[in-house]
């Protein structure tokens, strides 16, 4: 079993003046902290003796070095309990719903679990039940007074696809989305007692939600994604232990959703903070690849991921030793001066644009494709029918994450 973590809590304690992450205004803005980083410090250590890794180079060479690994972060939970009005909860159902996510397998297992789950990829239809939802979605917007992006769009369109997708009952959707929302905050940093409680029951009741839906596939199989996963075997021939199968459900699920529903609000509001790039859009509709893969660039849905080093290893200088954690800012990453030209500008005709968005390495997000597909399909969208929608960015509200960046609520404007 990895080493456990301590699910990112020794980041707020080993703040400095260059790594201030909780301020009010790094949280809103992340980024002036990051190239102070970058100039001044690139590989920062901590005072808990955790580093901070923030330029382009650096943080490719942390993801891809054998000598790093992800940290096993779920079991922070296996045997956590909190007191609560004098009664001992434990946590122990968040802990069953994540320690089978690929982003915290080491190898072996980690490309065993991967390779599985490719094997079903090409044969799931995604554009077709991406392309239907998309339409009922425009057709309850065309029907709004006023449109938030977050709340009418970007947030429902990612669970709808995963959901049909994975098979779930259509009449769910409201506790889908707040049980993805719940459980893909599960590992930032500095949670409350009170988080904490609400991610448990959370997981507990989406546990309790997808057995369900495992037995029902037993009882009448269907071809959708559970039903290919339970026809997957190990590497010992034997059916995918049904707990694994759970867990990795779960991930599939939060994953899907975050990443889409964050590319489309921090894209959408970077378009209208820089106009001439909309119009440009809005005129060169052959630019729209490259203008997402753009916005992935400019405002990561992903900031910031992690490491442990397993042997003592020099990063530009700097000796890192074994059993210390890393941050690894992506978001820094992709503003690198060093590696993009005019990096705090948004601009949808780059070309050099090699971005972290979605990770490096053996890590780099399985779910790439689907979400690439579904900003590229709704942008497209929202062009057509929907050209004259703005983002209110003074009234928009970015949610508190860290590691996850976007917005909680995007209200639009018509220009």
């Amino acid at each position: 079993m990895n080493a456990p973590a301590t699910q990112g809590t020794l980041m707020g304690k080993g703040l400095s003046t260059l790594w201030a992450p909780f301020s009010p205004a790094n949280r809103l803005n992340p980024y002036p902290m990051y190239q102070a980083l970058r100039e001044l410090d690139p590989v920062h250590q901590l005072k808990t003796g955790d580093w901070v890794v923030s330029r382009y180079a650096d943080v490719c060479t942390v993801l891809m070095d054998k000598r790093f690994d992800v940290i096993d972060m779920p079991s922070y939970f296996r045997y956590k309990t909190l007191e609560i009005n004098d009664t001992v909860v434990d946590l122990y159902a968040t802990y069953q719903a994540s320690y089978n996510w690929l982003l915290y397998l080491r190898r072996p297992m980690h490309g065993r679990t991967r390779e599985m789950v490719m094997k079903i990829w090409p044969t799931l239809n995604f554009a077709d039940c991406v392309r239907t939802v998309l339409a009922e979605l425009a057709g309850q917007m065309a029907q709004k007074a006023a449109i938030d992006l977050i709340d009418d769009f970007a947030k429902p369109l990612p669970v709808m696809v995963i959901s049909r997708l994975m098979g779930f009952p259509e009449t769910h959707l409201e506790e889908l989305k707040y049980w993805g929302e719940r459980l893909a905050t599960v590992f930032e940093p500095m949670l409350s007692r009170n988080e904490m409680v609400e991610i448990n029951q959370a997981a507990a009741a989406f546990l309790a939600f997808v057995d369900d839906c495992i037995t029902a596939h037993e009882q009448k199989p269907a071809d959708t994604m559970i039903g290919k996963l339970m026809a997957q075997r190990t590497v010992d021939g034997e059916s995918i232990d049904r707990a694994d199968l759970i867990s990795l459900i779960a991930n599939l699920f939060v994953a899907g959703e975050e990443t889409t529903r964050n590319l489309i609000g921090n894209g959408f509001a970077a378009l209208t903070a820089f106009p001439e790039q909309y119009e440009r859009l809005r005129q060169q509709p052959e630019l729209l690849k490259p203008a997402v893969e753009e916005m992935l660039r400019y405002d990561s849905p992903v900031q910031i991921t992690s490491r442990m080093a397993l042997e003592d290893a020099e990063v530009s200088g700097q000796l890192i030793r074994a059993g210390e954690q890393i941050y690894v800012c992506l978001g820094s990453a992709d503003r690198d001066e060093r590696q993009f030209d005019s990096p705090d500008q948004l601009d949808i005709t780059r070309l050099k644009n090699k971005h972290l968005a979605f990770g490096y390495g053996s890590h780099f997000c399985l779910g790439a494709s689907l979400a690439r597909m579904q900003g590229m399909m709704a942008f497209q969208l929202l062009l057509d029918q929907f050209p004259t929608l703005r983002a209110d960015l003074p009234n928009a509200v970015q949610r508190k994450n860290l590691l996850l960046r976007g917005f909680g609520t995007l209200p639009t404007v018509r220009v």
